[in-house]
């Protein structure tokens, strides 16, 4: 929350002085008039000066006056609190992504499909409450403290009833806002369970409809629904009651207070009547603080969250440095090893490799045998935990990010696309990449004459589910397009060819040959006719680079 905006609470705090102000006064007029309507007699001075003073109808008024004043103050209020409750939280979405995208990939994979979502949804919204319950305890609570004086002031011991009421009510009350915290935690675990499931089962569309597994996934996050609303019951239930509960122990103190009142002689009807009124109002106030913070401590644990993944996106970022990269000459690899933890065999060992500018290099191994941590370590997706990745004889990380993923590219095995635009899907947030970069990558990746088939060309909307589903081979060249478009001096390159025919496969060729002698290029593949562009092959195998023979493909 900017620091503006934490002024903001001072200023909620004095609107709540002067909104109980005004209020005491307005309760101070309504009971020498409630008396004088009742044909009373007062002998209290404080009365006869309003009344003798001032007027009957001065005082009506001057009271409508005092209230709409405190209207005013009131919206005054509103607008404040919706300012503080609703600007913050475009700043935790953009601080959110912002972390999870700058932070490792490693950090990235052990968050579960859903979770991120849930939480820039649900969980900002709900530190949106919780700023909301904030602002009105602090402007209730200063409004309590106004009526409790005011109180004090009528009477000495009206401030010690009020205070002592509080007091007690606060002990007693407690043990609720604790459990309701305890189960907002719950709420919280349970909900981000619940997103991740549902985001898997919604991915896994083809997979459950194909093997008939609707009903048993179906049950599953039922039962994951049934979870959260039980927590969300006894949350709600807990702060539900606790008003309630208040409200008749604040009667029943009231009843007390007013015994206590009668014994200490108070000199009139309408001082006794101002002083109950007085009392009435600031319980009440008071009340509205123990419920703002019965709601915040509910909601308490999905901001906890929130602060919980900022931080560990913070502790988590990968390292690079500030020195630009211009071009990619030479890569080289310098026994680099690779592994999650020290329990468990390494990834990769003892890594040596060199590709010089423009040469291409087959890399084949079966699955598992560690391609594709390679191909990241290359990409600069991950760091070796053992030896060196170099970059025109230079440590990588001395570069910084952005100048590096200038130089890089990458056909992954598994294409995305975005429901965008073709040229948006080319393109991918890169504002640098012109629209006749577009058009050549897309002609070099053979998926140019598709495209201009299609009813709107380049503009026309492609996506997973998009207005145009696009086949295997077509996501395929869109993607490889789009690692072209960039003009990249390293081409990681993982199953280009995959879902392709033999005359598509022989377009993608037909790219990589004429990438030129400025582009280094890796190519993963199972099929040799893929590799047929390759200076040389290597073999990955238990982690252990190799030289390869031709015809030895897997």
């Amino acid at each position: 929350m900017p620091s503006n905006h934490r002024q903001i609470f001072a200023g909620l705090a004095v609107i709540g002085i002067v909104v109980g102000l005004l209020e005491a006064m307005v309760l101070a007029f309504i009971t020498p008039l409630a008396s004088s309507l009742a044909g009373g007699q007062t002998e209290d001075t404080f009365d006869v000066v309003l009344l003798g003073s001032m007027g009957r109808w001065t005082l009506v008024g001057t009271g409508l006056a005092l209230l709409a004043l405190s209207i005013v103050l009131r919206a005054l209020e509103a607008h404040l609190v919706a300012r503080i409750g609703t600007e913050p939280l475009s700043r935790l979405r953009d601080a959110l992504m912002r972390g999870y995208l700058s932070s490792s990939l490693s950090r990235q994979q052990a968050e579960r499909s859903g979770e991120l979502m849930d939480v820039l949804m649900s969980h900002v919204n709900r530190t949106g409450f919780l700023v909301y319950f904030l602002a009105g305890a602090i402007s209730a609570g200063a409004m309590f403290i106004v009526l409790a004086m005011a109180a004090a002031f009528v009477d000495p011991i009206a401030f010690v009833v009020v205070v002592g009421v509080v007091g007690i009510l606060v002990v007693i009350t407690i043990p609720l806002q604790r459990l309701a915290g305890r189960f907002g935690r719950l709420q919280n675990e349970s909900s981000l369970r619940y997103a991740a499931d549902a985001a898997e089962a919604a991915a896994a569309y083809r997979e459950v409809r194909l093997f008939d597994a609707g009903e048993t996934v179906t049950r599953r996050l039922d039962d994951r629904a049934r979870q959260v609303a039980r927590q969300i019951y006894v949350a709600k239930m807990a702060s539900l009651f606790t008003p309630s509960f208040y409200r008749t122990m604040v009667l029943g103190f009231l009843l007390l207070g007013l015994g206590l009142l009668t014994a200490s002689e108070v000199g009139s009807v309408a001082s006794a009547g101002t002083v109950v009124l007085l009392l009435i109002r600031a319980l009440l106030a008071s009340q509205l603080v123990n419920s703002y913070t019965q709601s915040a401590a509910e909601n308490v644990p999905f901001v906890e969250e929130i602060d919980q993944r900022l931080r560990q996106y913070r502790t988590d970022v990968p390292t690079a440095g500030h020195e630009r990269l211009d071009a990619i000459v030479s890569v080289e690899l310098r026994g680099v090893g690779f592994g999650f933890d020290d329990d468990t065999l390494p990834i990769l060992q003892d890594i040596d490799l060199r590709l010089a500018q423009g040469e291409k290099v087959g890399l084949l191994g079966p699955s598992g045998s560690g391609k594709s941590t390679l191909l990241m370590i290359l990409l600069g997706l991950r760091e070796p935990r053992h030896g060196t990745a170099l970059m025109n004889g230079r440590p990588a990380s001395q570069f910084s990010a952005r100048s590096f993923s200038e130089q890089v590219a990458a056909v992954p095995q598994e294409p995305l696309v975005l429901t965008a635009s073709v040229r948006d899907n080319i393109r991918f947030f890169r504002s640098q990449v012109s629209d006749a970069d577009i058009e050549a990558a897309a002609r070099a990746a053979g998926i140019h004459d598709d495209i201009v088939r299609w009813p709107h060309g380049y503009d026309t909307e492609i996506g997973e589910r998009g207005a145009r589903a696009l086949s295997g081979g077509q996501r395929q060249r869109v993607c490889i397009a789009r690692a072209l478009a960039g003009k990249p001096t390293l081409l990681i390159m993982d199953e280009p060819t995959s879902a392709l025919d033999r005359a598509a496969e022989e377009v993608v060729n037909q790219t990589i040959d004429a990438l030129g002698p400025d582009c280094a290029v890796v190519v993963v593949s199972h099929r040799e006719a893929a590799l047929r562009s390759c200076d040389r092959l290597l073999r990955l195998d238990n982690g252990r680079l190799s030289p390869s023979e031709a015809g030895a493909v897997d």
